[in-house]
């Protein structure tokens, strides 16, 4: 789970006997979520905790030195990061899930429209994102075919694109955001 946040899917949903589980996000974020599920008495054992800023390190640099096998068919979740990152580092996580994953393996991605990141940058709504300091940067081009920009950055990072839901796809303007399937 690349940018794991808050996310409590493998404490539940998908914790099963057998699934290795790597949660990559930010050291502090990993470490507020790791005393939050120490204090509800939420068992994390079965979690490898990666500390990783995708702006900075290499995020698979990272994972396989805590253990994770690139030659093993792996699911990568990566939701709610892209629109926070640069192109290139976008990219870069990409090619690296191409480089460190064997034929078979899958990312399951969201990708933000370009002009949901112009919203979220216009003066009256940076409040929100100073409050968090954060800032959004990453969107794609999807006015005229959402599906084409998509296919465009998977198969420059080497991958296919697969089954994708577009949100508000019968917005006159395009889609503001996507969730693609891209395997290897």
């Amino acid at each position: 789970m690349l940018g794991t946040g808050y996310d409590t899917r493998a404490y539940g949903s998908l914790k099963r006997d057998g699934l290795r589980t790597f949660e990559v996000d930010q050291e502090a974020t990993q470490r507020l979520k790791r005393t939050g599920l120490e204090r509800a008495g939420i068992d994390a054992s079965h979690v490898t905790f990666v500390s990783v800023d995708f702006s900075r390190d290499d995020a698979f640099e990272r994972l396989a030195q805590a253990g994770f096998d690139p030659g093993r068919k792996t699911l990568f979740l990566w939701e709610g990061v892209t629109l926070y990152l640069e192109r290139e580092y976008v990219v870069r996580t990409l090619q690296g899930v191409r480089d460190n994953a064997p034929a078979g393996s899958t990312l399951v991605m969201d990708v933000y429209a370009q002009r949901f990141v112009d919203f979220a940058n216009r003066p009256r709504n940076r409040k929100a994102l100073e409050l968090t300091g954060e800032q959004v940067s990453f969107g794609l081009p999807f006015e005229t075919d959402a599906r084409k920009e998509l296919e465009r950055l998977a198969t420059g990072a080497g991958l296919r694109l697969g089954e994708t839901r577009f949100l508000g796809a019968h917005d006159p303007r395009g889609p503001y955001a996507a969730v693609a399937e891209l395997s290897i």
